[in-house]
């Protein structure tokens, strides 16, 4: 019964448009972005779209659902303002060198971390 109602939410899930299996609205954001791996690797993308909780970018280079890396990119607040900050995320996302960034950490955080980097 377990398998079947799963497999039924997972069917209802990916009827629904994108949008409306995220947490929080995507703004469209186009910057360039590195991510840190961590084994040390350094790669160079271009985000697409961010929101509070996640980023969608291509990169220049290999990743996996799962990894967890660090994503530093210019942040655009409603002031105007573009602070660098430093983001913790999981790879969640892979298609082709598309990827979708899952945070898990807040912009506090996240500012303090670009500040002693």
């Amino acid at each position: 019964m377990r398998a079947r109602l799963q497999d039924w939410l997972r069917r209802i899930t990916l009827r629904m448009k994108p949008q409306e299996r995220r947490r929080t609205p995507r703004r469209q954001f186009e910057g360039t972005i590195e991510i840190s791996t961590e084994s040390g690797q350094k790669l160079r993308g271009t985000a697409r779209d961010v929101s509070a909780t996640g980023m969608g970018a291509i990169v220049y280079g290999t990743l996996y659902e799962g990894d967890s890396v660090r994503v530093r990119y210019y942040h655009p607040r409603p002031d105007g303002a573009t602070p660098s900050v430093i983001r913790q995320a999981i790879v969640r996302t892979r298609y082709g060198h598309r990827y979708g960034f899952e945070f898990t950490n807040g912009l506090e955080l996240a500012a303090e971390l670009a500040a002693t980097s």
